[in-house]
């Protein structure tokens, strides 16, 4: 059985029928128009009308749905466009980085004289014996265990082991790390050892030195294993005991070993005798 919608739907679909097919065969007969002609037209002229409006409707809500697919497809491309240009971007922005970062090391290398190996840091040593990294030059590159190996910032470390194409770096931070050092301002002398808790400790320099916080420690060149006159941190602590022949001084390095990336092996130095790490 139909329902009242459908009834509705049917009626209305037969009476558009009627006018599709009666509508022609009204109009002029030998010149004058059919008496009919007029009521006709008058009824079915809201039906018209509404038939316009919804033709005008469907044919311009169809117009905007292909404009609007047109309009996300465009959007879509557009946006997959400024993504790549983005990614370039960040591409082109870290190659000018790592330049200006080289640009420094090789800077650094024609200061210091002699060969250098400029290398990058490929890890970092994931035991707890060595606060360590290992970077990607060997011993085909001319690396030796015992050399120095810095930034423009300052020393890093030295090596402590070597392969054909990579090499162990014991950073100054460790507590087997050594070398010879002093004040900048003052030329007081000291040793610099790495310390587990963190920053170095600046050792065996006399009470009567004079040390500032702020001070700049060197590379003093005395140990044979760094050239003289690197920076290596700033005083960052000064502990004058009243009892003691030294003053109790830490040392912050100048260089973040987080972020470390590239570094410089210096070929020139020399390498102490080989000794086993306690």
């Amino acid at each position: 059985m139909f329902s009242k919608k459908m009834g509705t739907a049917l009626a209305l679909i037969l009476f558009f029928m009627f006018t599709a097919v009666l509508l022609p065969t009204f109009g002029t007969r030998g010149g004058q128009e059919h008496p009919a002609d007029g009521v006709f037209q008058v009824l079915i002229a809201p039906f018209q009308d509404g038939v316009t409006r919804i033709s005008s409707f469907v044919s311009t809500t169809w117009t905007n749905y292909f404009a609007l697919v047109e309009t996300a497809r465009e959007n879509k491309e557009l946006r997959r466009e400024v993504e790549f240009l983005q990614l370039i971007a960040h591409e082109c922005g870290e190659t000018r980085r790592q330049n200006s970062r080289l640009k420094n090391l090789l800077g650094f290398a024609q200061d210091e004289g002699g060969k250098v190996v400029t290398a990058l840091v490929t890890a970092e040593d994931p035991s707890d014996t060595f606060q360590a990294i290992y970077i990607n030059r060997g011993s085909i590159h001319g690396v030796e265990p015992g050399l120095a190996v810095a930034t423009p910032l300052g020393v890093v470390g030295r090596i402590i082991d070597v392969s054909p194409y990579q090499s162990k770096v014991l950073l100054i931070t460790d507590p087997n790390f050594a070398m010879d050092a002093r004040v900048a301002r003052t030329r007081a002398r000291g040793v610099l050892e790495g310390a587990a808790d963190g920053p170095c400790q600046f050792k065996y320099v006399m009470q009567q030195e004079d040390v500032s916080l702020g001070d700049m420690v060197v590379t003093s060149g005395m140990d044979k294993v760094f050239p003289p006159g690197i920076s290596v941190g700033v005083v960052s602590r000064v502990r004058k005991a009243e009892q003691g022949m030294f003053q109790g001084i830490v040392v912050t390095p100048f260089v973040d070993f987080s972020r470390l990336e590239e570094v410089l092996v210096l070929l020139n130095s020399e390498p102490p005798p080989e000794q086993e790490m306690p």
